[in-house]
């Protein structure tokens, strides 16, 4: 290899290593401050039935997530049939638990969906209001369970979660009613109006419009949203309930939510590590035993590992993905004029959204 290519391919390789490092570095930390022998025991006495509960909470999770996906891409007018959004979920769900990266499943939806979308900026477009729709549920899930647990649980107060909450639903609310904003914001970038730039920023804005034609579809999003994050804490419980550990729904809608915000940070692998950290320290704010708390969100991650198995058969099972022959749902216009083709220059991207 050259020199340049090398020295090029060295950030690549540096930054997942130094996330490995620091993950295991985590754990080995963990471990090394609980009593194994207790942990041993504890794991060997958990429930069966309480953990095939919280499997079956997890499959809620899985095709809920599903449906919310499909609805926003019926939104968009993309028309696709639910059992394939299902599957392509599932693969998703495999490449971003088994890949050293939270983003290599959002990849394959794209890659999955970006013919059908007719172009991958709306494809993405649709990722990220999935993403927005589950992040928004997740301040609210933690904002309520900490305004109804215990306040003396908190680490600071509750108000900055609702504070947070409301500057993430005010923005959101901000790009949906006001789409023509984002033309504006952007138009330095793509004065030209034949440009690349130019047709993407087309194509974003008319996805925002779409978006925001269908207050009542956004509504259906928007209840799946809560249900989603509600089996998620039920999961928990469930497990938690297999290590005969006391912990109320508001209690874990907190825990949850904020171990989840918590792992967002870009540096480790897929959270391993900070999560298990993040649950040691917020289960034994309730008195929880750090190699409980430690079990229980080991696993929740070996449960969530072993459906995200489903999607590698899915994916190596599946036939080519084509569009839906059935007309997708009625709804109103669109605000703004979309169907002017991609520039020839735009569709490579399309196709090289995969692996």
């Amino acid at each position: 290899m050259p020199r340049s290519a090398a020295s090029r391919s060295l950030p690549g390789l540096l930054i997942p290593a130094t996330k490995t490092l620091f993950s295991a570095g985590l754990l080995w930390l963990l471990f090394s401050r609980i009593d194994v022998g207790r942990f041993r025991d504890v794991a060997s006495q958990s429930s069966w039935p309480w953990l095939g509960a919280a499997l079956f909470s997890y499959v809620v999770v899985v095709l809920g997530s599903s449906w919310r996906w499909h609805r926003l891409l019926v939104i968009q007018r993309v028309s696709i049939r639910l059992s394939t959004v299902t599957s392509s979920f599932l693969v998703s769900l495999f490449f971003n638990n088994f890949l050293p990266s939270n983003i290599g499943g959002d990849v394959m939806r794209v890659r999955d969906t970006a013919r059908p979308a007719g172009s991958s900026t709306r494809a993405m477009t649709v990722i990220v209001a999935d993403r927005v729709a589950g992040l928004l549920t997740l301040f609210l899930f933690a904002a309520v369970g900490g305004a109804m647990a215990a306040r003396d649980q908190l680490p600071f107060p509750v108000l900055w979660i609702w504070l947070a909450l409301g500057i993430a639903m005010g923005g959101s609310l901000a790009i949906l009613l006001m789409p023509s904003v984002l033309g504006r914001l952007f138009a330095p970038l793509g004065r030209a109006r034949n440009s690349w730039i130019g047709a993407q920023l087309d194509t974003l804005t008319g996805a925002v419009g779409h978006f925001r034609s269908a207050p009542a579809g956004l509504l259906g999003v928007t209840v799946m949203s809560i249900v989603v994050q509600a089996a998620f804490i039920l999961v928990y419980a469930a497990v938690a309930k297999a290590l005969d550990v006391r912990v109320g729904f508001f209690d874990l809608a907190l825990i949850v939510p904020l171990a989840g915000l918590i792992q967002l940070a870009p540096v480790s692998i897929n959270g391993f590590g900070i999560r298990e950290a993040a649950f040691t320290v917020l289960f034994g704010r309730y008195g929880v035993p750090a190699e409980t708390a430690l079990l229980i969100s080991l696993e929740v991650t070996a449960l969530i590992l072993a459906v995200s198995l489903v999607g590698a058969a899915a994916y190596v099972l599946r036939p080519p993905l084509a569009p839906d022959t059935r007309e997708p749902e009625p709804g109103p216009a669109p605000v703004v004029d979309v169907t002017q083709p991609e520039p020839a220059s735009a569709r490579p991207i399309a196709r090289g959204c995969g692996p």
